[in-house]
Order: structure tokens, then C-alpha cells, then sequence
């Protein structure tokens, strides 16, 4: 279930990185942060 939220946030985080949005308010760090917490999520299962 928690992976299942987690995916979801990263979907919309890269759908908002590719609009523009994250770029406005200088939150494109959020895409980096989710790159490196789903290798271990990837490797768990």
C-alpha cells in the first residue's frame, strides 16, 4: 500500500518537472529525491 502512494507522488512529481511547475517554485530537487529513495524501494521487493 505505501508503495503504492510512493508511486503515485513520484508520477505526479515528474508530470509536474516536465510542466514547468517544480521549475517555478525551485522544487526540482524533489526529482533528484525520488531517484535516489526508489533504488532500495526497487531492491526490496
Amino acid at each position: 500500500m505505501l508503495f503504492l502512494l510512493y508511486a503515485i507522488l513520484a508520477i505526479a512529481t515528474i508530470v509536474a518537472y516536465y510542466t514547468g511547475f517544480l521549475t517555478r517554485l525551485g522544487m526540482e530537487w524533489l526529482v533528484y529525491v525520488f531517484a535516489v529513495t526508489i533504488l532500495p524501494a526497487i531492491l526490496w521487493l
